[in-house]
């Protein structure tokens, strides 16, 4: 497997044929089932203050084993991908009745791509993400005298996905995610308020490139409501404000982010 093929965290001490072996040998009696291999990458930004406090990066891979016979499943899994760990996952099945009907047909391929398999890890580089944190943060702070405390929450996941089912169906799936999130706090006459607006997506590419246009619009949102919120008679509890450009949970919220302008949503008194 080629050094460019994201399937080989998956396949380290595992080949995909041997994957294929596996789930034929062990999901050939079930009505339905599958083997689920998953690598996962994931990092995490915290800049608060004028300094990057928080820096965190983790891996992690493992599969699960599946099988459906009538209204009975049997689930295992484990964090290390081997032919052992598998072999070992499959004694589950044996709870299981033999399969008494014909078997679920496989789901329906399709060639369309939803998003790119480009890891948001390591396209960017760890300075210019430091960077960017620190851009919102200059950006944020001359807006407004009473702006006491911005905080930059940058994060972003790759995934790797093999679906292998006991026909021989296999189905890939690399997913990068990427989500940055602005709160902004303001202080007048002992009073402090809070805005937050974040934006996420499958765009791993575009992230800084988007992150550079919009952080002054950020900056913007949060000190807007903060103003609506000192407009406010009869204010004695600080109040929040969010706005969300989605969480970029699917492809289809991203892509939405892309087409129009966050959606704001106040819930303080006298917002609207």
């Amino acid at each position: 497997m080629s050094t460019a093929d994201p399937r080989r965290f998956l396949y380290r001490s595992l080949d995909p044929d041997s994957a294929r072996r596996f789930a034929a040998r062990h999901l050939s009696a079930c009505e339905d089932g599958e083997l689920f291999l998953q690598y996962s990458a994931s990092e995490a930004f915290g800049f608060d203050d004028g300094r990057l406090k928080t820096a965190d990066y983790h891996t992690s891979s493992g599969f699960g084993l599946r099988g459906v016979t009538g209204e009975t499943t049997a689930f295992a899994h484990a964090n290390e991908i081997s032919e052992a760990a598998i072999e070992r996952a499959a004694s589950m099945l044996k709870l299981l009745d033999p399969r008494t009907a014909e078997p679920a047909p496989a789901p329906q391929r399709t060639n369309q791509a939803m998003y790119g398999a480009d890891d948001p890890l390591s396209l960017v580089p760890f300075a210019e993400k430091a960077a960017l944190c620190e851009r919102i943060d200059a950006a944020a702070r001359p807006r407004d005298p009473r702006v006491s405390q911005v905080s930059v929450a940058l994060s972003a996941s790759w995934s790797v996905i093999d679906i292998v089912r006991a026909d021989g169906f296999v189905a890939h799936d690399v997913r990068p995610l990427v989500r940055l999130g602005v709160q902004i706090v303001a202080e007048q006459h002992g009073r402090r308020e809070t805005g937050y607006h974040g934006l996420g997506g499958r765009y791993p590419a575009r992230l800084p490139d988007r992150a550079h246009g919009v952080h002054d619009a950020q900056a913007d949102q949060g000190r807007h409501r903060i103003r609506r919120f000192a407009a406010t008679p009869g204010r004695s509890q600080p109040a929040q404000c969010r706005s969300d450009g989605g969480n970029g949970t699917d492809a289809a919220r991203g892509r939405a982010l892309a087409r129009r302008q966050p959606q704001l949503h106040c819930r303080a008194p006298g917002c609207q």
